[in-house]
């Protein structure tokens, strides 16, 4: 039995972004981030148990974003929410049948890029 992820556990607006590279005339390399996937989530800070329960295997996880699935969404990409940067460690399917994905993020420090 499939359990549904519920509309009122996502309740943090975030903004999932990809970096794009271009170079200008002089051959100057400009990096930027662009907005692909604005949506709803489930916002959980992470301390040392709960991580140790997810059962993976990262150098560092500060939080656990919970969304609806999206196929586009990959571990190269960060997350804007609440004012804070997360870098995507990790993008897990945990029921297998694409209804949901947990990213496992890293928080950038202020500075970090």
């Amino acid at each position: 039995m499939t359990i549904m992820l519920r509309a009122g556990e996502l309740r943090h607006r975030i903004a999932i972004q990809s970096r794009v590279s271009t170079r200008d005339a002089s051959g100057e390399e400009s990096v930027a981030w662009t907005t692909i996937v604005s949506c709803w989530a489930n916002l959980d800070q992470l301390v040392g148990t709960k991580i140790a329960n997810l059962g993976v295997s990262v150098a560092k996880v500060d939080a656990k974003i919970t969304i609806r699935y999206n196929p586009l969404v990959t571990p190269t990409m960060r997350v804007l929410a609440d004012g804070d940067t997360y870098e995507i460690n990790s993008v897990i399917d945990p029921t297998g049948v694409k209804m949901e994905m947990n990213l496992l993020c890293t928080k950038k420090s202020v500075g970090d890029g």
